[in-house]
C-alpha cells in the first residue's frame, strides 16, 4: 500500500489526449471516440486550456429519452420539480456542437498530483477522468482504466518471483 501513495498521476497519465474545439460537431466527435477507441474527449481552447469534457455517456444521453418534468401544486401555483435536469437533458438531445454538450464543471488534476487523491477525487465527485493541467495547459488524462491497470501492475509486483 505504501508503494500505491507514491505513486503519481505522471506515471499512469496518457499524453495522447483526444481532443477536439467548442465547435467541433457531435458527429465528428463521435467518430473520434470510436476511432482511437476511447470513451472521453477533452474540449479545449486555442491556447491548449481545459473548457469542458465529454463522455461516451453524453453521447449516450443524447439518443436516450428526455424524463418529463415533474408538477406539484400548491395554492394554485404548479412548481416543476428537476427542471434543472430536464433542461440539461433537453440541451443534450438536441446538441449540435461540442459546447452545446459538453461538461463545463471540468474536474482536473496535476502530474504530481497522488495517484490515490486522484482517485479519491473521481469517486467524491463522480467523475470518469480527470484532464491532467499543467501551467494552464493539457499535459494528460487519467481515467478508470488507468487506475484499473495499476491495481494489476500492483498485483503482480506483489507475487513472489
Amino acid at each position: 500500500m505504501a508503494e500505491q501513495s507514491q505513486t503519481v498521476v505522471r506515471g499512469l497519465m496518457r499524453t495522447d489526449v483526444p481532443t477536439v474545439g467548442p465547435d467541433t460537431s457531435v458527429t465528428s466527435i463521435a467518430r473520434l471516440m470510436t476511432d482511437r477507441r476511447c470513451s472521453e474527449v477533452v474540449v479545449t481552447d486555442t491556447a491548449g486550456g481545459v473548457v469542458g469534457v465529454i463522455t461516451a455517456a453524453d453521447l449516450v444521453a443524447k439518443h436516450a429519452q428526455p424524463h418529463l418534468p415533474t408538477y406539484f401544486s400548491l395554492l394554485g401555483y404548479s412548481f416543476a420539480l428537476d427542471a434543472d435536469q430536464t433542461e440539461r437533458e433537453l440541451q443534450r438531445a438536441l446538441a449540435a456542437k461540442a459546447s452545446d454538450l459538453m461538461s463545463r464543471s471540468v474536474v482536473t488534476t496535476t502530474p504530481d498530483t497522488a495517484i490515490d487523491a486522484a482517485a479519491t477525487v473521481m469517486l467524491d465527485r463522480h467523475v470518469s477522468c480527470l484532464p491532467v493541467v499543467e501551467d494552464g495547459r493539457l499535459v494528460g488524462i487519467l481515467d478508470e482504466n488507468d487506475i484499473v491497470r495499476l491495481l494489476v501492475v500492483e498485483e503482480r509486483d506483489d507475487q513472489p518471483s
